[in-house]
């Protein structure tokens, strides 16, 4: 949005346009891809001109490359720069253990692990600037901000589960502080 006049400047999506894919149990068109939701408020790199956001996971069709991924936005014009993807993810409440009898269900159901916490841009003590970002499976990992979001390291801090895993997190120097919840 401009921020002096609150027009939108522009719209990006995470997913491509949906398709039909097939019928509904109640014999309604079903359409896909949907879903690949940003459940955290971006995170400013203006040295790159970039958003970071996590995502979620598709509700409908198949599991497009920005499930469960840290996407960097273009902030000029919104356009996905690169994708950094950790869990291929199809998950829609209600198709647990009915999944094959429901055509309104994907294929396979979960295991539902957003990135549900803002990543965090954070320079570490050699200088580099490094993405890191806790995920609803427990685990956290930090990406190379000036290598397109390589993976640099990845550490498991709980069980993780998707009804809240690892939400929010901190950092502070080279330490990083995660809250770990969840069931098993």
């Amino acid at each position: 949005l401009d921020a002096a006049t609150g027009a939108v400047r522009w719209k990006s999506y995470t997913i491509p346009e949906s398709q039909r894919r097939g019928t509904s149990s109640a014999g309604k068109p079903l359409f896909g891809p949907a879903g690949v939701g940003i459940w955290n408020a971006p995170t400013v790199d203006a040295e790159r001109g970039l958003l970071y956001s996590g995502t979620g996971p598709a509700y409908a069709g198949d599991d497009p490359p920005t499930t469960d991924a840290v996407v960097a936005f273009d902030m000029r014009d919104g356009a996905i720069v690169w994708s950094n993807q950790f869990t291929k993810d199809t998950w829609l409440m209600g198709c647990d253990g009915n999944a094959a009898s429901n055509a309104n269900c994907p294929k396979t159901n979960g295991p539902d692990l957003d990135f549900s916490a803002s990543p965090i841009l954070a320079r570490n003590s050699a200088g580099r600037d490094v993405i890191v970002i806790p995920q609803k499976s427990g685990m956290v990992y930090a990406l190379d901000a000036a290598e397109r979001g390589k993976t640099l390291w990845s550490y498991r801090a709980g069980p993780g589960s998707p009804v809240g895993g690892v939400w929010g997190s901190a950092v502070e120097g080279d330490r990083m502080y995660v809250a770990v919840g969840g069931y098993r």
